[in-house]
């Protein structure tokens, strides 16, 4: 851990509720320790050689150019000493001055990089700038992601497709496209607690799928439940544990432990 600066950057989150979506307000992030450090406050060598696998965010590529030339010099040395790297797409309108255009080749430098990514059909519509001629988004994501994995040689792409119901509950079902094959998980409906962090509980079932060696069909299936569990508590860290998401995926609903 590198100490210094003399700011943290922060985010505030107002929740929403039934028709009053949420709203997350950044804070002057650009003076952040974060924002303000250079490549020579970071032993890139010593970290790259200890490191197995690296997860890297879009909303950090939205920062400063010094935070973008740091990440792709470790997502680089990373791969050099045969880590792998993730990248999680997570474009952020707000964050992006220039938009969908200023982004572009910082995220297609970051998917050359990346061996596993986490992006659906409108990352590759918007940030990539491709075409597609579905009409409905599963049509777009089954014809775009492999055009994607294959331009940028990724070895596992995937993500959720989530939508809202009118009881307030939310339905989500995971995919994930490997060595040629799309896996889908099951649909999963539920009642939401705090929404946020889930898109980060799904990445963090599927790197545990990968690393482990689970089946891609078992790998989307934990992913799903690990970002169902998510949204059952507050807060954006994924609390569950693997033995509580494995039980969620046999769709166990268990009342008070004691």
């Amino acid at each position: 851990i590198s100490r210094g600066g003399k700011y943290m950057g922060m985010y505030f989150l107002e929740n929403g509720f039934g028709q009053r979506a949420s709203r997350v307000t950044y804070s002057n992030r650009l003076e952040s320790s974060f924002n303000t450090a250079t490549l020579s406050d970071y032993d890139m060598d010593m970290i790259s050689e200890k490191t197995d696998i690296i997860h890297f965010c879009g909303i950090t590529l939205a920062m400063a150019e010094n935070v973008r030339e740091s990440m792709k010099v470790l997502a680089r040395k990373v791969k050099e000493k045969g880590g792998t790297v993730c990248f999680d797409c997570n474009y952020r309108p707000s964050l992006w001055e220039g938009g969908y255009a200023d982004a572009k080749p910082h995220y297609e430098e970051m998917l050359s990089l990346a061996d596993i990514v986490m992006m659906n059909e409108k990352d590759a519509l918007y940030i990539l700038g491709m075409k597609s001629e579905g009409s409905t988004r599963e049509e777009q994501l089954v014809e775009l992601i492999p055009e994607v994995a294959k331009r940028f040689k990724i070895q596992s792409i995937a993500g959720t497709h989530r939508s809202i119901n009118s009881d307030n509950s939310h339905t989500l079902r995971g995919y994930i496209y490997k060595e040629e094959t799309f896996y889908f998980s099951d649909i999963l409906s539920f009642s939401v607690y705090d929404r946020i962090g889930s898109g980060d509980a799904y990445t963090s079932g599927i790197l545990h799928g990968e690393l482990l060696g689970y089946s891609p069909e078992k790998t989307v299936r934990f992913a799903a439940a690990s970002g169902m569990l998510a949204c059952t508590v507050v807060g954006d860290t994924p609390l569950a544990t693997e033995k509580e998401i494995l039980s969620a995926m046999e769709g166990k609903m268990e009342d008070i432990k004691r």
